[in-house]
């Protein structure tokens, strides 16, 4: 539901933390909509961290402060490392 997410990020809320993955092959949209929605949120209110430097460098959470969004459209094809708990 994209307009759910839209309708998050107006919230001026940073507390409600959802992550989202567009999956699916390619020329379907995904990175329109991505594209529209830093558009939509203006760039400096963005950041483009993929889920890989947030889980390998402890700092690069502090680049999230005061953020709506984080919106990388490409992900490495790296696997995350699983965490133990």
């Amino acid at each position: 539901m994209p307009w759910e997410l839209a309708a998050w990020l107006m919230l001026p809320i940073t507390s409600i933390q959802k992550a989202v993955l567009c999956l699916g092959a390619g020329c379907n949209g995904k990175s329109v909509f991505m594209a529209a929605l830093v558009a939509f949120l203006g760039k400096r209110n963005c950041t483009a961290i993929s889920l890989h430097k947030l889980e390998g460098n402890p700092f690069a959470t502090s680049r999230l402060f005061g953020k709506p969004a984080n919106i990388c459209p490409d992900l490495p094809a790296a696997r995350l490392r699983r965490r133990r708990s």
